[in-house]
């Protein structure tokens, strides 16, 4: 078996070196990693129900993970998160009170 291959089946047996690969040029910042970190179960989620539609639709199940993961907008998905989940702040919701008193 070539070595590209082994390489390629290991990205597919450990979903979450693919995951954390495909999304690293997106986390720029400490906030923004753990932000996209919890992006892989909702992520996976998808997957699998993409795959389970092909399942029950009798075709054979030819999605890869890697090619799920390179036709998704990972900041789309990112964005579609909560504020508080994605590590936006809360300060505007939420001033400081010396703002509010006029000191």
């Amino acid at each position: 078996m070539p070595m590209f291959d082994f390489f390629s089946q290991l990205l597919e047996d450990v979903p979450q070196a693919a995951f954390f690969n495909a999304i690293r040029p997106f986390a720029t910042s400490p906030g923004r990693r753990r932000s996209l970190s919890n992006l892989f179960e909702p992520m996976q989620n998808q997957f699998l129900g993409n795959l389970g539609q092909q399942v029950s639709q009798g075709a054979m199940p030819t999605l890869r993970w890697q090619d799920f993961l390179g036709e998704q907008n990972i900041n789309k998905w990112l964005f579609e998160q909560p504020r508080f989940e994605r590590g936006a702040s809360t300060n505007f919701f939420n001033p400081r009170t010396r703002f509010l008193l006029g000191f």
